[in-house]
């Protein structure tokens, strides 16, 4: 071989050219090939049970099963670590996001100990991984009495992306975070996944000090213990992005002192409220119906700021569907909470002992929204204001609510202009008459073509879709000056794709990888 050949063999093993190693015709366990692999290796796993335990060792390699794509294949190449202690799988080394966990089930996990406590029973992160169409179940950390991330832990300043998971039946984790724990300025990805079943814990995803950005995943049926939440931010940030939270235990979402954006989701039958917020919160939610949970849609505790648009709310019972309290001594007299709602749809809601809508010293805009059909046994007006500061409503339908429509404990700093308020109320542009809405729950809101209200807004306001009506006949009037409530104004074009938001979530994990050893990832 002369020195030019033996140049170009060097400078090959110098770049470590990606290869392929099998298991178990090269290696008998998945460890052995992880620690004979060099980065962008790629393992591939046969179908079969391997009964053990897995730690990347820092490298930027793909481990995967036959066919990620597959669900049979998935949930019959399992790493079960019921045999010993620790988490089924751990990257704690420097690893990356390039570190790649694919198309397997994750099982038996009881989380890695580091000064008494326990973390993550099914996968351990402090640094960076990618786990995708993996099925992350029946992990467990009882065997601390202090524990976080019964499925996934996050933390440490790690990055973790799961694209078309399943977590299921993990927990518990005494202090927190059955299916996942992400803390300690850590970033978490979910897309495409489904979060069900996670028991006996307060906290079903707790994202402490961190920032979590969840899409097109459902979390459904989760908790055990009354007084939780299935997601819970402190002190971080939330993007929650078409996403479905049915049928939990206790509330569906919870931030303090944290930043959170909801959009295109579903809060529907949890067994507290939707969403709280408390401590410094503030949050924008747009296009998210929320429906039938137990203690109302949204309170807002001490927040600085809420913002909804083109939102539903309705099927709730027993509790205020919309709360909204200032407390001074978690926000200080420095700050003026602050709520808009804009182009919401608010109706049949029932209350017991409170309105049905209670806002309490805050800045408030109610713009373009409709507000019927709802009912407090209580004798408030579906929407009670109180406290200080300035209240408006323009553009808007309050109607038909029982046993009264609006009421304000200082309604000097009321201003009502182009709406229709039953019982009326003084201010410009504003009427007094039925507004003719549609029944149908599938069109609620809907003005019918002879409404008072169509064409009635503030003339400066136009719609969007101003000769917009499903069903209308070709020639009732409808013209570009904005119509009351919440299906008029300026974007009104949005509910004409609003309903079924529902069927945007995942059933079930869809693969999209077939493990090629691409590493580019989505970014954030």
């Amino acid at each position: 071989m002369n020195w030019a050949s033996t140049l170009v063999v060097l400078v090959a093993a110098g770049l470590g050219t990606a290869g392929t190693i099998r298991v178990p015709d090269d290696y008998q366990t998945i460890q052995g090939a992880i620690d004979a692999a060099n980065d962008r290796d790629i393992i591939r796993v046969d179908i079969g049970v391997y009964g053990e335990t897995i730690d990347f060792l820092g490298k930027e390699i793909t481990v995967c099963s036959i066919n990620p794509r597959d669900s049979v294949i998935v949930a019959n190449t399992i790493i079960d670590a019921s045999s010993g202690d620790g988490s089924v799988a751990t990257f704690r080394s420097g690893e990356s996001r390039r570190s790649v966990l694919s198309g397997f089930t994750l099982t038996g996990g009881s989380g890695e100990e580091v000064e008494g406590w326990g973390y993550g029973g099914g996968v351990y992160i402090t640094s960076g991984a990618t786990l995708e169409s993996c099925v992350i179940k029946n992990n467990t950390l009882a065997r601390f009495y202090s524990a976080v991330g019964g499925g996934v832990y996050v933390s440490g300043g790690g990055s973790a992306s799961l694209r078309n998971c399943r977590l299921e039946d993990n927990g518990p984790a005494r202090m927190g975070g059955g299916a996942i724990y992400c803390g300690e300025e850590s970033r978490i990805l979910v897309t495409d996944s489904v979060i069900r079943s996670n028991t006996e814990d307060d906290l079903t995803i707790w994202v402490n000090g961190a920032e979590a950005t969840i899409r097109n995943t459902a979390m459904i049926d989760n908790g055990q213990y009354l007084g939780g939440a299935v997601l819970s931010v402190q002190e971080g940030r939330l993007d929650l992005v078409e996403c479905r939270v049915a049928h939990s235990r206790w509330s569906g979402v919870t931030t303090s002192a944290s930043e959170a954006s909801n959009q295109d989701c579903v809060f529907e039958r949890n067994g507290g409220s939707g969403l709280g917020m408390m401590d410094r919160s503030v949050a924008t939610i747009e296009r998210t119906e929320f429906k039938a949970n137990t203690s109302g849609a949204v309170w807002a505790r001490g927040v600085k700021r809420l913002s909804m648009e083109f939102c539903t709310i309705r099927g709730h019972r027993s509790s205020s569907a919309l709360l909204m309290e200032h407390r001074e001594w978690s926000l200080g007299d420095e700050y003026k909470p602050s709520a808009l709602l804009r182009n919401c749809l608010i109706y049949d809601n029932a209350a017991i002992s409170l309105p049905v809508m209670e806002v309490d010293s805050y800045e408030l805009e109610v713009i373009q929204c409709s507000i019927f059909g709802n009912w407090s046994a209580s004798g408030d007006a579906a929407l009670s204001l109180l406290g200080s500061g300035s209240k408006r409503v323009q553009n808007s339908i309050i109607w038909g609510n029982e046993p009264s429509n609006v009421s304000s404990e200082f309604p000097e700093s009321l201003s009502v202009s182009f709406s229709n308020i039953g019982g009326g109320w003084p201010g410009i542009g504003n009427i007094e008459g039925d507004p003719l809405l549609l029944g149908s729950s599938k069109r609620a809101g809907l003005l019918r073509p002879d409404s008072p209200c169509i064409d009635a807004g503030d003339p400066l306001t136009t719609d969007d879709l101003w000769d917009w009506h499903p069903r209308w006949p070709r020639q009732a009037p409808n013209g570009e000056r904005a119509d009351m409530g919440a299906l008029g104004g300026a974007g009104n074009g949005m509910w004409a794709s609003h309903w079924d938001q529902a069927s945007r979530t995942s059933a079930d994990p869809r693969a999209t990888t077939s493990c090629t050893g691409d590493f580019e990832s989505e970014p954030w």
